[in-house]
């Protein structure tokens, strides 16, 4: 294990970049926002100054409006697309113009639940933003107060190709004169493993609809041309609240309670737009069409992360659990092993 152990803090260390890690060397060489998130997690058990450097270099990126982007470009790599200027934000420091799983308050807590009273001075430091951040997912992915957390964008789910999303990319329309582009990711990975031509086509359409509407979330919640319920992100931030309601306790951040609260209690009573009672489990929706994708994935048993569920939903999804890692080498796979398509 302590062999285990070392390696992976030499992985951390080869994808340092001074202050901000990327998730890899090639692929990937910019700072990502969940990415950021877990690796600080592993930084903070052999170096907590360093681990709390990349939460404040992600928190760098924050908008004005409290959205943390789900990248940050540090600097311009050619390698990448979509780079910077396909995203054109406006920001200081230019960043991507959507978010990912707002894992970050449950990181946070971790560090806090761990640590020392350093860990509580820089969690007090930090604690405005992460409330802003939470009221940004609110406002911004559920403007309605459904208490249904949508994503606007494949990549905000964090699982940026799978077939979840289907039922929403479908109904895409590519435009005609869509410019040409050319990719990165197919440079550096077996392209069989990437989306398609097609696939890719539609992603970047969805880009351009934000970038021609200067990012407004109200226009894009709207009328964007994609618009999806994720178990994941719904399940994520319903915990990460959670965790935060915690926080603001331990902290004594009295004056934030009550609007944590309400987010809690918000979007607990909506996770039950996700039940699919076909299927017998919490699935992706489209939030346009109203239907339901027709897999449990990883991010479907999420529920249990983020404690919902009746006592019925509980044990189906227990069942669902327990009849795919039965059937998996490792777990919990992305995509149901059992599913027909």
């Amino acid at each position: 294990m302590a062999q285990r152990i070392q390696e992976a803090i030499n992985i951390i260390k080869m994808n340092d970049r001074g202050g901000y890690t990327v998730p890899t060397n090639q692929l990937y060489p910019y700072q990502w926002n969940w990415d950021s998130a877990f690796t600080a997690l592993g930084i903070w058990h052999f170096n907590k100054w360093r681990a709390w450097l990349e939460i404040m270099s992600l928190l760098d990126g924050q908008w004005q409006d409290g959205m943390i982007p789900h990248i940050v470009f540090r600097h311009n790599d050619p390698d990448y697309f979509p780079g910077p200027a396909i995203w054109d934000t406006n920001t200081e420091p230019p960043t991507s113009g959507h978010s990912q799983p707002p894992v970050l308050a449950s990181i946070i807590w971790r560090f806090v639940q761990m640590g020392t009273d350093y860990d509580k001075r820089k969690a007090i430091e930090v604690f405005p933003k992460l409330m802003a951040y939470h009221r940004w997912f609110s406002n911004a992915r559920d403007p309605n107060n459904r208490g249904i957390i949508s994503i606007i964008h494949p990549w905000e789910s964090g699982r940026d190709n799978c077939p979840d999303w289907d039922i929403g990319m479908q109904n895409i329309v590519i435009p005609g004169n869509l410019e040409r582009y050319t990719r990165r990711d197919t440079s550096h990975v077996d392209s069989n493993q990437r989306p398609t031509q097609d696939q890719y086509d539609r992603f970047i359409t969805i880009v351009n609809f934000g970038r021609e509407c200067d990012w407004d979330s109200q226009t894009i919640y709207a009328n964007g041309p994609f618009l999806m319920a994720d178990p994941g992100v719904q399940f994520i931030f319903l915990r990460a609240s959670r965790d935060l309601l915690a926080m603001a306790h331990h902290l004594e951040m009295d004056l934030a309670v009550d609007e944590i609260k309400g987010w809690v209690e918000q979007v607990e009573a909506g996770s039950d737009f996700l039940w699919n009672d076909v299927v017998g489990g919490y699935c992706a929706r489209d939030l346009r069409t109203g239907q339901f994708s027709d897999a449990i994935t990883n991010a479907s048993t999420l529920s249990f992360f983020a404690d919902v569920g009746s006592p019925e939903q509980r044990k189906s999804m227990e069942a669902h659990c327990r009849r795919i890692l039965s059937a998996s080498a490792f777990g919990m796979p992305s995509w149901d092993p059992d599913h027909q398509a």
